[in-house]
């Protein structure tokens, strides 16, 4: 995949590293937190949604993420925000964490 596109299919990430990206995201979370177990289900269907949302693209000269939510039929674009009702509501977001996934997957493949 070239990475240096702007706009990225996220299908096309490499599977073994988004694994190894979300179990270190995982393994960050405190679980002492109040949202601990928000965050683990937000990082857990960002994976998910990865992995077979086919409406998902990012966009890296904004590092944002486009996604069809298949649940609400909403378009999302998350980058550190969200629209979503979780987002607004303050808690945990798949949206954002997918987000954050697929970045630091694209930085890890650029290597």
């Amino acid at each position: 995949m070239n990475t240096t596109e702007t706009t990225i299919n996220t299908n096309t990430l490499d599977r073994e590293v988004l694994g190894a990206v979300a179990a270190e995201s995982l393994a960050k979370i405190d679980p002492a937190r109040a949202d601990a177990k928000r965050w683990t289900k937000a990082i857990a269907k960002a994976v998910i949604a990865i992995e077979n949302n086919p409406f998902m693209s990012y966009d890296a000269a904004t590092h944002s993420l486009l996604i069809l939510s298949e649940q609400s039929g909403e378009i999302y674009t998350a980058n550190g925000v969200c629209q979503c009702r979780a987002f607004q509501l303050g808690q945990p977001c798949y949206h954002r964490c997918a987000a954050r996934l697929v970045a630091i997957c694209l930085e890890r493949m650029a290597r």
